[in-house]
């Protein structure tokens, strides 16, 4: 009778291993890409230690950053020798590691929303590979302005197909963007109104402007990044 008991708890073990790597082979159940919002990563699922890879979450839109409220096609891709199946979880957050823009699916056949639609991941149909990688794509549709820089993050499991959760290989990727400065309004005669020498520096600047004219000075360096942001008083 005791080895009844041992034997049929033993099988519920079993059974219940292969329930939650079967439940998983149909995407991720969110939240596990491995963000400072989410906090989580696929090795709560799968154990192990993350990697860390490199250009696996590519956006697809100019060096310059996006422009606000635009759609733009995200690729991720996992490479592994030797994978059978692959996993993955996107998810895009500002600075501040707050969810930013909206994803919208393009392959229902392979990939999903999840996460309250503030990620993407990979249908029971999207994790065969080919070769020894695999891609997903889908859209995603930037926020209003003011945002800043968004961070992509990407979660990957290289799975070796034995239908447990031990043996798979998990890895972390991310890419940020900036937000392209749009919608500044010029002078037709801005060259008459401020002198800026050298127009090239690495510490300093010289700046001259009209005080009758200009009422504040905004300067950004060529990634965008905002360096001064100054109200001109008629005593400057």
């Amino acid at each position: 009778m005791k080895k009844t008991i041992t034997f049929l708890s033993f099988s519920v073990i079993i059974l219940i291993g292969l329930a939650s790597a079967l439940t998983n082979s149909g995407g991720s159940p969110g939240g596990k890409t491995g963000s400072p919002g989410d906090g989580n990563n696929c090795t709560q699922c799968h154990g192990g230690t993350a990697q860390i890879a490199t250009a696996w979450v590519i956006p697809d839109m100019p060096f310059d950053g996006y422009v606000p409220g635009e759609t733009y096609t995200i690729t991720a891709t996992g490479t592994h020798a030797g994978a059978v199946r692959f996993g993955f979880e996107l998810t895009a957050e500002n600075s501040n590691h707050a969810k930013v823009g909206t994803f919208t699916i393009t392959n229902a056949a392979e990939t999903k929303l999840v996460n309250s639609g503030k990620a993407v991941t990979h249908t029971g149909n999207g994790f065969t590979p080919s070769g020894n990688s695999k891609s997903w794509s889908c859209n995603w549709t930037a926020p209003a302005a003011g945002a800043g820089d968004v961070i992509f993050y990407g979660a990957f499991n290289a799975a070796n197909g034995d239908m447990s959760t031990s043996g798979d290989v998990i890895y972390l990727s991310n890419y940020t963007v900036n937000e392209k400065i749009v919608g500044i309004q010029e002078a037709s005669n801005l060259e008459d109104q401020i002198s800026l020498f050298p127009t090239m520096a690495e510490n300093n600047i010289n700046l001259t402007w009209d005080n009758q004219t200009v009422k504040q000075i905004i300067i950004y360096n060529i990634n965008g990044k905002q360096l001064i942001n100054k109200i001109v008083n008629s005593s400057d």
